[in-house]
Formats: C-alpha cells, structure tokens, sequence
C-alpha cells in the first residue's frame, strides 16, 4: 500500500475510536435525570418532542388530492391556451383576409365569432363548470382543541356557527382562490343532474354587513375576483384520510346539514308547508282512531 493512503486509513480508523471515548467521556458529566429528560443528539431530540401531539390552528380539514387538482389545473391551462392561440394567430387571419372577403364588416363579424366561438366560450365554460371544485378546506379552532384528538373530537361535535372555514379553489387561470366563510352562512343542496355543486354560501347578515359601506368600484373588483357561492365537496374517507384528522369533516357536513334540514322546516313552517303542517294532522287522526276504537269497546262491554 502506498504509504499516503497507509497514512488516510490509520486517521480513519482513529477518528472513530477517538469519538467514542470522548462520547464515553461527556456522557459521565451529565446526570442521570437529565440524560432521561433530554437528548445529546439534534434527531433524538426531535423524536423525543413527538410524544404529545398538537394540531395547527388552522387545521386542513379536506384534500381532493394532487393528482386531481393537477388534472383539472391542465385542462384550465389548455383552454387559456388555446383562447391565447385564437386570439393572437387565427383572429388576425380573418381580419386580414381581404383577398377572400374584400367587405371589412364581414370580416370583423366573422373575427370577432370565431375569437368568441373558438376561444371565449370554451375558456368560460369549463371556468363556470369548475368554480365550484374544492381543492382544500381549512377550519380555524381554539387553542384548547389543539392539544388531543380528544379535545378536537369534542369541539368537532359541537360546532359553534361562528366557526371559520377557508375553502380553497381554482381561479379561471390555475391558480389558488381563498374563501372564508362562517359555518352558519353554509346550506346543503340537494343532488341534481344539472349541478356540480353540493354547498352553497348564503348571502345572510354576514354578507350584508360586509357589503354595507363599499363603492361600486369596489363591488366591481370582488365580481372581477371570482367570488365563489358554490362548493363540491367529494364524499369518501379517501378525500380526508391524507389530513390526519379524517372524522372532522364528517361532522362539520353532518352540523350543516342539520342546520340545513332546520331553515327548511322554519320556511315550510312559515309557508304552511307539508313538513311542518302534516305533523299535527297525523297525529290527531291517531287520537281520534284510539278514540273510535275505545268507544267501541266500552259499547260492545255494555252489551
């Protein structure tokens, strides 16, 4: 062996020796209560802090998944695109065909239907069609619900109305789209063939007092924003096991359903309604059957 690299593998071998007499030798400075308590070593450490487990304040709740979010986000960026492509490439082409269609109106007509036909509407249709896609939902709890499962579990089945929910969707362009409403302000919707959405934001007390005081130039800047009303949110455990907390959504769909199937009783009930009015006719046909029956039975004992 040559005698450099004789001289790198004795250093080698001796720098592990080295290191286990002086980890042998700072250990024995150290007592016993604080060698239990803490760690010498930056990842024993960090598992040691893992025993009790918090949760963020602002906790993911609900997760469409990556790979559909990427898919819908592909199809978004294709139809911008392709409105892109109509606009700066074929649009001029018609405009500027004069030897085909010498008549400038027809060729502005016929611009303006083929950017509109081949790049607007498809570009429209599929950002109306996918507005109400949930791709993440947060929900702000109390410091007291982050310690234990436990503790968020108790405050998950008693939800106040003033509970904040962050629903997070797609813009027109593939982008992140953030809105924060109250769990009071949500109401289930029934299924249909011709809707996409499942949750609809109402436009309550909240609403209107946020509006209270804005300009129209403000107005005008939250139509431009994209606001959404509308939400789907996908049903299956699949959808909320990546969370870590996969009950939680459960409950807050099951508190809005609750107080969804309540506003309709209270409005059927103001309406005289058949949910609210064939309760009571139900049960005085009963009382009045039991009464029959017990009239003929006193008669029929006397005979």
């Amino acid at each position: 062996m040559h005698p450099r690299f004789y001289v790198f593998l004795r250093a080698a071998r001796g720098s592990g020796a080295w290191t286990r007499l002086a980890r042998s030798q700072t250990s024995q400075f150290v007592c016993r209560t604080c060698r239990s308590n803490f760690s010498t070593s930056p990842i024993l450490r960090q598992v040691a802090g893992t025993g009790e487990r918090r949760y963020p304040r602002d906790l993911v709740i609900y997760q469409a998944g990556d790979l559909r979010t990427s898919w819908l986000a592909m199809w978004k960026a294709v139809c911008m695109l392709q409105f892109g492509t109509v606009l700066v490439f074929i649009t001029p082409r018609f405009y500027n065909n004069k030897e085909q269609q010498p008549n400038k109106a027809i060729r502005v007509t016929e611009s303006i239907l083929i950017t509109l036909i081949a790049g607007v509407l498809p570009m429209l249709t599929l950002t109306y069609l996918t507005s109400p896609f949930v791709k993440r939902i947060h929900m702000q709890i109390p410091s007291h619900a982050t310690t234990s499962r436990q503790a968020l579990a108790a405050f998950t089945s008693s939800l106040p109305p003033t509970t904040r929910l962050r629903f997070v969707t797609l813009r027109a362009y593939p982008i992140e789209k953030t809105t924060t409403v109250q769990l009071s302000e949500l109401r289930a919707m029934n299924p249909k063939r011709t809707r996409f959405a499942n949750i609809e934001r109402i436009k309550g007390e909240i609403w209107k007092q946020g509006e209270v005081g804005k300009r129209w130039w403000e107005k005008t800047l939250d139509i431009l924003g994209e606001p959404r009303w509308l939400f789907h949110v996908k049903e299956g455990r699949a959808y909320t096991i990546s969370t870590g907390v996969p009950g939680v959504w459960d409950d807050v769909a099951a508190h809005i359903k609750r107080q969804s199937g309540d506003e309709i009783a209270v409005r059927n009930g103001k309406r005289g309604g058949k949910r609210v009015a064939l309760l009571p006719a139900k049960k005085s046909i009963v009382q009045e059957f039991e009464k029959k029956r017990v009239l003929r039975t006193t008669t029929r004992k006397r005979d």
